[in-house]
C-alpha cells in the first residue's frame, strides 16, 4: 500500500499533467487539513478573495530592527505581524472570519 502524502502528490501531478480533475480520498483530505498545509491554504484562499497581496514571512534570522516602529504609514498589504504562531488555530481562525466576512461583502456588492 502507497502511504497517503505520496499517493495525494501522485494524483495531483497525474491531475495536472492530463488537464484532469482531482480526486482525493478521506485520508488525503486529512493531510490537507494538517496545521502547515491548511494554514497556506488560507493565506491563497484569502488572497483569492481580497485580491491582496499576501505578506510572506521573513526568515527567521533576518534582522531589521530598524523597521520596528519606525513608521505610522498604513501599507497595501496584510499579514500577521505579530500573535500566533504559523500555523496556529488562531491564526487559521482569524484568516477564515476575514475572508468570510470578505467573501460577505465582495456578495452584498454585486447584488
Amino acid at each position: 500500500m502507497t502511504a497517503p502524502a505520496t499517493e495525494m502528490m501522485s494524483r495531483i501531478k497525474r491531475a495536472k499533467r492530463n488537464g484532469t480533475k482531482l480526486h482525493l480520498d478521506h485520508e488525503h483530505v486529512d493531510l490537507l487539513l494538517q496545521d502547515d498545509v491548511y494554514s497556506l491554504l488560507c493565506r491563497y484562499e484569502l488572497k483569492e478573495m481580497t485580491g491582496c497581496a499576501v505578506e510572506q514571512k521573513e526568515p527567521a534570522n533576518d534582522s531589521k530592527s530598524a523597521d520596528i516602529g519606525s513608521g505610522t504609514e498604513k501599507t497595501a498589504t496584510i499579514g500577521i505581524s505579530a500573535g500566533p504562531k504559523e500555523g496556529s488555530r488562531a491564526e487559521r481562525r482569524q484568516v477564515l472570519a476575514v475572508a468570510s466576512q470578505t467573501a460577505r461583502q465582495n456578495k452584498r456588492a454585486k447584488h
